[in-house]
């Protein structure tokens, strides 16, 4: 993985740069044409110098909502927690770093008075690899960031990894209400062989789009 520090350092403080506007990473809420149940998804992304938090709420008939924390230099993963509840069932879910730079994950599930939990302990990932929890909204950030050409991605309820294999792709054509200065990138999963497409502001990184290989298209309607 190549790790570009400079560049890293002036996305999060804000400076200016060819977009003429401070380059910021995401944040906002996602309501998608066509979208379901719940809250609508959203993104909300701050740094404090050291640690980048990123909130997703996933907008599903969950409400899961999913806290994640990096280094601010490198992005390496320092935790991530999830929080979900329905009909009375309600889950906890975590991957924590360990001193010698491994992982553990849990997953858990209480629904009444039964508990459920699975974990998987000292999960080894090469140094500074970068890590996506949940969905796409950081992961335009994160490849710019660190020119990662595969993200892993970790999973609960199973615990699953996998690796995502990020390119660049010609962003036309562009969905209906989309920006025609946006660029996108294809995301395959290295281990389902599925493929998504991501429109996203290359100013601020927000995901404005993502499509399907079976042509289904998710437009970002508002931002609050």
């Amino acid at each position: 993985m190549k790790a570009l520090y400079p560049l890293l350092a002036l996305l999060l403080m804000g400076a200016t740069g060819p977009c003429g506007t401070a380059v910021r990473s995401s944040a906002g809420s996602y309501g998608y044409l066509g979208g379901g149940f719940g809250p609508a998804p959203s993104e909300n992304v701050t740094s404090d110098g050291n640690v980048v938090t990123v909130d997703q709420a996933m907008g599903d008939r969950m409400f899961t909502v999913i806290t994640t924390r990096y280094d601010a230099k490198t992005l390496t993963l320092l935790s991530s927690k999830l929080r979900a509840s329905c009909c009375g069932s309600y889950w906890n879910s975590s991957v924590t770093r360990n001193a010698d730079g491994s992982y553990d994950v849990e997953a858990q599930m209480t629904s009444g008075e039964d508990v459920y939990k699975e974990s998987r302990t000292r999960m080894h990932v090469a140094a500074n690899e970068p890590i996506n929890i949940g969905g796409l909204f950081f992961l335009p950030f994160m490849y710019h960031a660190t020119q990662a050409a595969e993200i892993l991605q970790v999973d609960f309820s199973p615990i699953m990894t996998g690796y995502l294999r990020v390119q660049q792709t010609a962003a036309a054509p562009y969905p209906a209400n989309v920006p025609a200065h946006d660029k996108a990138l294809i995301v395959t999963s290295m281990r389902t062989r599925r493929s998504a497409i991501l429109w996203y502001d290359p100013c601020t990184f927000a995901l404005d789009a993502y499509g399907t290989r079976d042509g289904r298209v998710e437009v970002r309607t508002a931002v609050l």
